[in-house]
């Protein structure tokens, strides 16, 4: 049986009883051969192998929390490199040129700080250690980074540094290209910094020497050019000098600026010869005497460049002349002047003689008190121009107008011209229902209108329509045209009843009862003569209602070509225009008050008055209309009013 001793510790194989926690002993089976540690001393093993273990799992866990820390550290870092390279709006690889240069090391210093302040977040060596091994890497990918960006734009800010330097020295070159001296300056720089961009760059001797000789060209060109404009004998030396260091695309351009440089000197040389000469004294027109004499230069490109040239000069001519007209006659419209003698000799010598008579009339109409003749004709083809060639009628001379037309119509066209070259968007409104009104007219008339007649209807029609304006305040719109129109060209309605307005004009057709009672009533709505000429109703200032009554008091509709403005309807107006201004004078009336009752007593003052101008024209508009009425009856031909202006 086995049995048990006690033996004093020991340290058997090599065991020890040291590291037994608490002591203890061995128990020993000696009959087995057994031997093996107490129970006590086995807990303290078990004890001691714990410690250990834990010993090793703590110091697993701490090093993998020091990377973490280190790994969130150079995260952060990473951002910041990011953010101080690549940011779309302050990254340091987006600045260029000197900028580049000059913030380096700004930004340098900015990563080394983020670093620092990473760094100073670390509490003991072994993170410490960690992320210095990481920032030094990364600092010096940073630094790298910086460097070849800054040196790439330094490259660059030279380059264009370089470029500006060549450009200032064609520019030298265009400005000094009379001065050898200066010339040699500019052509020595260029090629100066050619060399410093080929060695930056690196550049073999052939791609260099193409370089040279393409940027020494290019001053010589420069050089040239410019002396072509002002001196062609020194292009043409600086041309020969510097051949071979020009390449073959530019001396062709050369040689044709050159030659046409000679041709514009032959041709500025013909032309002042013929500008300077005096035509014979039988030569109406000293432009046609100029241009004949150009048109015999042989050369096929001289002479085109001299007639040009003449061109050009006339044009420069005519535009002094108009100008000066015009100054000259803003001064005696403004001053009322009436004698040539109160212009300065200088300016009324310095006048063509179409424009000094015009203006002669005009004065001789101041002195006088009087106006010129209507020209319906004239008004037609200035309303027509005006509408359809706006461009043109702003570059139009209107001074020889004056003379031929009554002042207040001729101040309109002027005062129209004027809106147009200032863009006035009134003039612009004004101008499109004239414009439309003309367009209109043209459909409407017949198409067998006289000529004389379609353009004293038109004429008529822009003065209706200026009217128009000035009483309502605005342009009429297309429908108040059309009744416009509609009421100058719609033949009558009906034929008024026999009607005593004087002995020699008796109306006999009586087909339709007059549809007012009253004797005079049936003028207001008929088409034809004005019984009181425009021209005189239309100074007095009138209400718009009484005005109207003299628009509307017409004979009706007359046999085409009868009714002219001719020697017998001009003493016709200036005897009404007699007898208006004695009636108003005599019955003291205000024409800015006159009312309608008055504008009918007037009106059949006019009509009964025994005038023989008055008489004898009436009754020839008389028979007029009873031709009408016996050939085209009462419900008439389409031919209406519209065919007087006065």
């Amino acid at each position: 049986m086995a049995g048990r001793i006690w033996i004093p510790p020991y340290k058997p194989l090599g065991v020890s009883t040291q590291g037994v926690p608490g002591g203890g002993y061995l128990a020993i089976d000696a009959i087995a051969g057994q031997f093996g540690p107490s129970p006590q001393l086995q807990f303290g093993l078990q004890a001691a192998e714990g410690a250990a273990g834990v010993a090793t799992v703590l110091s697993e866990h701490l090093a993998g929390d020091n990377e973490a820390i280190v790994k969130g550290a150079d995260a952060r870092l990473g951002e910041t490199e990011q953010s101080l390279l690549f940011d779309p709006q302050t990254g340091y690889l987006n600045l260029q040129g000197q900028d580049a240069l000059t913030k380096a090391p700004a930004v340098i210093d900015a990563y080394r700080e983020a670093q620092a302040r990473e760094m100073a977040t670390m509490v003991d060596d072994d993170q410490r250690q960690m992320l210095q091994d990481l920032n030094e890497r990364r600092l010096a990918s940073f630094s790298t980074q910086v460097e070849r960006h800054t040196e790439a734009e330094r490259i660059r800010w030279y380059d264009e540094a370089g470029e500006r330097r060549i450009a200032q020295m064609q520019a030298d070159a265009r400005l000094h290209w009379s001065d050898d001296a200066l010339l040699r300056r500019a052509l020595g720089t260029t090629r100066a910094e050619v060399n410093e961009q080929a060695e930056r760059h690196g550049w073999d001797s052939a791609l260099t020497e193409t370089t040279l000789r393409r940027q020494t060209g290019r001053t010589l060109v420069a050089a040239i050019e410019a002396a072509v404009e002002r001196d062609p004998e020194r292009a043409r030396s600086l041309r020969a000098r510097y051949d071979h260091h020009i390449e073959a695309s530019d001396q062709a351009a050369l040689d044709a600026l050159l030659a046409e440089a000679q041709t514009r000197e032959h041709a500025r040389q013909a032309s002042m010869d013929i500008l300077n000469a005096t035509p014979p004294e039988n030569e109406p027109s000293v432009p046609q005497w100029r241009l004949r004499q150009a048109e015999a230069i042989a050369d096929p490109a001289i002479r085109a460049a001299t007639i040009r040239t003449l061109h050009s000069a006339a044009a420069a001519d005519e535009a002094r002349a108009q100008t000066l007209a015009e100054q000259v006659l803003e001064r005696v419209l403004q001053d009322g002047l009436t004698d040539p003698a109160q212009i300065p000799i200088r300016e009324w010598m310095a006048l063509d003689a179409e424009r000094r008579r015009a203006i002669e009339t005009r004065l001789d109409h101041n002195a006088a008190g009087t106006e010129p003749a209507p020209k319906p004709a004239l008004v037609d083809e200035l309303a027509t121009e005006m509408t359809q060639a706006p461009h043109a009628y702003t570059r139009r001379d209107l001074v020889p107008a004056v003379s031929q037309l009554p002042l207040p119509q001729w101040q309109r066209f002027s005062d129209w011209q004027d809106g147009l070259r200032r863009n006035d968007p009134a003039t612009e409104d004004q101008l499109y229902a004239i414009k439309r009104g003309l367009q209109l007219a043209e459909k409407t008339l017949p198409t067998d209108t006289p000529t004389d007649s379609a353009a004293n209807y038109r004429a008529e029609l822009v003065d209706e329509l200026d009217t128009w304006r000035k009483v309502n305040g605005k342009s009429p719109s297309d429908v108040e045209i059309a009744g416009m129109i509609e009421w100058h060209v719609t033949p009558l309605a009906f034929v008024p009843g026999t009607l005593e307005v004087g002995p020699y004009h008796r109306i006999v057709e009586k087909n339709v009862v007059p549809p007012v009672a009253s004797a005079l009533e049936w003028l207001f709505a008929l088409g034809g003569h004005h019984f009181i000429p425009r021209a005189i109703y239309k100074r007095l200032g009138l209400p718009p209602k009484t005005l109207k009554v003299f628009r509307d008091a017409r004979t009706g509709p007359l046999i085409p070509g009868d009714h002219q403005f001719d020697q017998a309807h001009r003493r016709y107006n200036d005897a009404v225009a007699e007898i208006v201004d004695d009636w108003i004078k005599r019955k003291g009336i205000d024409p800015k008050k006159m009312t309608e009752a008055q504008a009918r007593k007037l009106l059949e003052h006019v009509l009964k008055n025994g005038h023989p101008a008055i008489r004898d024209y009436l009754k020839m508009l008389h028979d007029s209309r009873r031709r009408y009425l016996r050939k085209y009856g009462s419900k008439g031909k389409g031919f209406g009013r519209g065919l007087d202006q006065q």
